[in-house]
């Protein structure tokens, strides 16, 4: 916002803001606020945008901002989804861990929304107590091969994986690769 009681040139203290010239310049007040004006909202953009290099594919626009959009790497990003509770340990409760690793086609725009379209997920259930990788033992039971650890399958849960990539800020927009 620009200050209408400094000269926007050389920063005089102006009597009022209906005067025309500026007394220690003599630049024209209106036509100096109107380009501080226009340079500002230059800046607040180029603030709001991404900076550095920006490819945008063309005929493609952001669902959120309606701006061009760039095409990033397949990202992979990695979640623990705790099930029920195991009993308690002494560093607290236990709970049946479950990784949920997401791999994706990754998008952004030129106000740096992250988006993804394409998405790959693979499950993999956890011992609650060293974090490896359980192995079946029967139908009904996952055991630890390192500490012996058993936990029942019924135990593990799995959530939608839309909803763990929104908690990271990441918007599904599958429409970005049709």
């Amino acid at each position: 916002m620009v200050n209408r009681n400094f000269c926007p040139l050389c920063s005089f203290r102006l009597s009022g803001p209906d005067i025309e010239r500026c007394p220690k310049c003599k630049v024209m007040l209106a036509e100096e606020w109107k380009r501080k004006e226009s340079y500002e909202a230059q800046l607040q953009k180029k603030s709001e945008t991404v900076q550095g290099p920006f490819h945008p594919v063309i005929g493609l626009k952001c669902p959120l901002c309606s701006e061009g959009v760039e095409i990033q790497a397949v990202q992979i990003e990695e979640y623990i989804v705790n099930g029920e509770k195991l009993g308690d340990s002494p560093i607290g409760p236990m709970y049946a861990p479950n990784r949920c690793i997401v791999a994706f086609q990754a998008w952004r725009c030129r106000k740096d929304h992250r988006m993804f379209s394409s998405f790959e997920t693979e499950w993999i259930e956890l011992c609650p107590k060293c974090m490896t990788r359980n192995s079946m033992y029967g139908k009904l039971v996952r055991s630890c091969s390192a500490c012996k650890t058993m936990v029942p399958v019924d135990f593990y849960r799995t959530e939608d994986p839309l909803k763990l990539m929104e908690s990271r800020g990441w918007t599904y927009a599958p429409d970005l690769e049709k």
